[in-house]
């Protein structure tokens, strides 16, 4: 391995692309007039803001004690996943070819040795 984390043919950790197929057959059976793009892009707006909420409330040490955030931003991130492999199927975008190249690109910068671009400079 070179100096990058990740190489581009090492998978990651959860199946993505079992989670997508999965989902997809629940979203089908539960919800078959929401399957557009729009309805899973604003989904995943509406659990960024639980997120946020609960990030904000916990930072304010209001409505709920430390716990009660975790588990609330937990359920949130978990949901913003789920509605991500809505988009995919919309999209037809293979969420875990994505992912894993997403990854590799963020990984092939480093900030620290190149703070200009996070490549060359």
């Amino acid at each position: 391995m070179g100096d990058s984390f990740l190489e581009p043919d090492v998978p990651l950790g959860y199946d993505l692309a079992v989670l997508q197929f999965t989902m997809s057959v629940w979203r089908s059976r539960n919800f078959p007039d929401t399957k557009t793009a729009m309805h899973q892009t604003l989904g995943v707006a509406e659990e960024c803001g639980e997120l946020c909420h609960s990030v904000l409330k916990a930072e304010q040490g209001i409505r709920g004690d430390e716990q009660q955030h975790q588990n609330d931003a937990a359920d949130a991130v978990g949901d913003i996943i789920i509605y991500l492999t809505g988009v995919c199927d919309a999209l037809n975008i293979d969420m875990a070819q994505a992912v894993h190249d997403a990854a590799y690109m963020v990984l092939q910068r480093d900030w620290v040795k190149y703070p200009g671009n996070g490549m060359t400079e």
